[in-house]
Order: C-alpha cells, then sequence, then structure tokens
C-alpha cells in the first residue's frame, strides 16, 4: 500500500471522519466447477464511503487450484484513472491485488466489483477461498484507513456420475517417409459411476484419420490401436491428438480431449534443411538494450547435415552460427542482438539456412519475421501493433506498472515491459523497478 502514501500530496484537502464498517466479499460465497474448467469470483465491496484505494488478500489451496487472471473490477474506475496491480503465487496459492485513484479526484461511495478472480481447477477436491486480509483508505490529505470486515468463499469440484475421459496416446515411429504408417494407441477410461459405450477418435492435425466405440465399467481403462497411412502427406511436422465422445449426462468434458507431446515428422528422401520459426523475445527495443532471438531449424531429409544459418535485421547479418542435426531432429539457437547503433525505427528479422551440397528444395530455408521496433528508451506503449507512439509518457509508465512483477513464463507477461533485459547477454526475465526507472528517467522524450 506503500504507493498510495505516495500519492498523499496530491488528494484533495478533507477533515477527518468516523467511518461505519464496509464489507469487502467473496462472490458467489459457494462455487462448484470440476477438473478442468474455470470459474470466477468477484471480490465485492459494500456500504462503503471515500473510497481512493484498496488492497485485498487471498489464500487458497494450490494443490487444487491455479488463480490464471486477476482483472481489475469497474467500482474504483467510476471515479477516474486509476492503477491496479496484482501479484499471483501459485505455488503457495496466494494473490494481493492493489487499486488506487490518482489524482486530485474524490472517493467513491456505495457498492460494486473492486475485482475479478479467475481459477483453474487441477484436482478433485475442495477448499475455502480465504480472503483473510483487506485494507481500505479514504481520499483524505492524511489518508485514513476505513475499517472493514471480510467474508471468503470456498469451492468444491463437480463430480459427475457420467464420466470419461483419453488418459495416453501413444505414438511410433515419430519420423517416417511418406508412405509409411504410424501406429497410434489411445487409452480410453471410465472414471464415473456407470457403465459407458462412446466413440474414440485419432486426429492428425485435427482432421479424424480413424475411430472406434469402446465399453468401459467403471475405474477401468481400454487401450484402441490406430493406424495412420501418411501416403499423399507432404514433408512436415504433424500434431496428433484423441476425443472421446461426450456421453449422455456427463458434465466434465475438457478431459476428453488429449495431444500427444510430440509432432510426429513426415520426411524427404533427400539433403532437406528448414528454418521454421523466428521469435524475438520483445517486439520493441530501446536503443541501447538487448533482446532475444530464438531461431528454430529442422532437418526434413534423412540424412545427418552441418550447414550455416545466418540470422540479420534488415540487411545487417548480427549472426552467422554453424548447426549440426541429425535426420528429423530440430534445434533452437537463441541469439543476443543487441540494439546499439541501430537508429529509432521499423526492422525485419530474417534467418537464412545456407543451402549445402545436395540440398535442392531451399524455399524453406529462410524464415522472416517483421516486424521489430528499435525504440527510444522506455517508449514501449503502441498505437498500433508493434509500434510505439513516439514519446515517453505516463501511457508507457502505465504498461510496464499493469505487469510489474512478472516474471517470464507468467500470464501477465510482457517482453516488452522488460525493458533492461536481457543484460550483458544474460536474461533480466523480470519486471521490476529497473523498467519504471528508464520509463521515469527519460520521461517526456
Amino acid at each position: 500500500m506503500a504507493f498510495f502514501i505516495l500519492l498523499a500530496a496530491f488528494l484533495p484537502p478533507n477533515q477527518k471522519l468516523a467511518y461505519s464498517a464496509a464489507n469487502v466479499a467473496v462472490s458467489p460465497p459457494a462455487v462448484a466447477a470440476g477438473q478442468g474448467q474455470s470459474f470466477t469470483v468477484n471480490i465485492t465491496i459494500s456500504s462503503v464511503s471515500r473510497l481512493y484505494g484498496w488492497e485485498f488478500k487471498l489464500n487458497w489451496a494450490s494443490s487444487f487450484l491455479d488463480v490464471v487472471n486477476v482483472a481489475e473490477g469497474p467500482f474504483l474506475r467510476t471515479g477516474g484513472d486509476t492503477f491496479f496491480t496484482s501479484r499471483i503465487n501459485n505455488t503457495e496459492g496466494h494473490i494481493i491485488a492493489d487499486c488506487t485513484l490518482l489524482g486530485q479526484v474524490s472517493g467513491i461511495t456505495g457498492e460494486g466489483v473492486l475485482a475479478c478472480v479467475t481459477f483453474y481447477v487441477k484436482a478433485v477436491g475442495q477448499c475455502p477461498l480465504d480472503l483473510y486480509y483487506a485494507s481500505l483508505l479514504d481520499d483524505s490529505p492524511d489518508p485514513q484507513s476505513i475499517p472493514c470486515q471480510t467474508s471468503g468463499g470456498y469451492w468444491s469440484s463437480v463430480s459427475s456420475q457420467h464420466d470419461v475421459s483419453v488418459t495416453d496416446i501413444s505414438v511410433t515411429p515419430t519420423a517416417v517417409l511418406p508412405g509409411q504408417t504410424v501406429s497410434i494407441n489411445v487409452t480410453a477410461y471410465d472414471s464415473g459411476a456407470f457403465p459407458e459405450a462412446f466413440n474414440v477418435t485419432a486426429l492428425v492435425n485435427f482432421q479424424a484419420v480413424g475411430q472406434g466405440t469402446v465399453s468401459v465399467t467403471p475405474g477401468c481403462f481400454k487401450v484402441l490401436p490406430f493406424t495412420w497411412d501418411t501416403t499423399g502427406y507432404e514433408k512436415g511436422d504433424y500434431i496428433i491428438s484423441a476425443s472421446a465422445s461426450t456421453v449422455p449426462g456427463e458434465t466434465n468434458s475438457a478431459d476428453n480431449n488429449m495431444t500427444f507431446s510430440k509432432a510426429v515428422t513426415v520426411l524427404t528422401p533427400e539433403h532437406d534443411v528448414a528454418v521454421t520459426d523466428v521469435r524475438p523475445s520483445k517486439t520493441v527495443v530501446g536503443q541501447g538494450f538487448c533482446m532475444f532471438i530464438n531461431v528454430t531449424i529442422k532437418d526434413f531429409g534423412t540424412y545427418n547435415e552441418t550447414f550455416n544459418v545466418t540470422t540479420s535485421v534488415n540487411n545487417t547479418v548480427i549472426h552467422t552460427d554453424s548447426v549440426s542435426l541429425a535426420s528429423g531432429l530440430d534445434t533452437l539457437l537463441t541469439l543476443l542482438w543487441n540494439a546499439s547503433g541501430f537508429p529509432i525505427g521499423n526492422y525485419t528479422l530474417k534467418s537464412y539456412a545456407e543451402p549445402f551440397d545436395g540440398e535442392t528444395t531451399t524455399s524453406d530455408n529462410t524464415y522472416v519475421f517483421g516486424q521489430v521496433t528499435v525504440a527510444e528508451k522506455g517508449d514501449i506503449n503502441s498505437k498500433t501493433p508493434n509500434t510505439p507512439d513516439g514519446k515517453v509518457d505516463m501511457w508507457d509508465i502505465a504498461a510496464v506498472a499493469r505487469p510489474f512483477g512478472a516474471h517470464a513464463g507468467d500470464s501477465r507477461w510482457n517482453g516488452n515491459a522488460d525493458i533492461t533485459g536481457p543484460v550483458l547477454g544474460l536474461p533480466d526475465n523480470i519486471i521490476d523497478m529497473k523498467d519504471i526507472s528508464t520509463v521515469a528517467r527519460n520521461f517526456g522524450k
């Protein structure tokens, strides 16, 4: 709540008042959702007067639930611009959320929604949604605490009486020539209370290649074998999945579908490599800062190969790397680009696998990603996709403040807001005060 104190000098003058206790609660107080499903609860407030800022803390059992999103509710925004932030710790089952009005505006009176919290159900069970702390501040120049009482909630899973699922897929081999066959074994399971008969479909790139009917008693598995004939399929990577049809009375169908963990590669009987992806760690990089470029290369031929891959920014080569690949395998190059010396503007990234003796198909040796922008330090917000607005202002501070505290991989992660990372070739991978400070030092440019 420290940022409330920093704002105190800007708040309108006010006399000290005695407030009646407000109510902060989880709504609805009880919710049911099954494994694989998501649900949302609101953190509501009622009987509050002159609310300028708030903070709450919520706990849950992390073995059952993950929080996937925390969003600001509309209540405080009715009074003007707000600053909202949240921190999610799914390992411990804990969130902290804060919000405040900005500037010389009056606090809000009444009732409404402070925040919306969305959970994902990982396992069958039940647990409290423990709203164990709330703090409210009024709009006084020397902010007063508004007394409040909290009410938590409770979640339990839905245990369907009719429930079937796909629990496993095995695939062999995972690299073939056109015309060869692939064996797909799908394991179906009856996790309900009644015997079930249902269809199981095997899919390649989400197109059915086989279907079978299975009858299973409660608590039992059945394995269905399928064969995929690759005749007529072009070289490439293919996604293998399976789907069990929904049985009458089934309410939890999220586990009726499964995707095999590895793509199956259809090869060509020759020398053939390709650049399959170029992916930058951010789409806006400040002058003088660095970013990573991830380049994926694959050997689609039937020979082991060694060759060079050249990566360029517009027409400037920034990396040339020697790559050795066995047939059917791929590799990821993580390349550092230092944007020092590059003028402000938009740039195209390109990686090119240089042809070698015996390679005749080269149309997929080049992969182009566009565009990445070199911008003024701290200018990261976009008015159009990937394009900053050309000035460092409050929009940029807000763009860093929203994901503040996020690490790479978090749901709130925004690579562009990690302005200072990577540093000296090492990942930073956290949005912190160094990034806020960079915007502040360049504010107004």
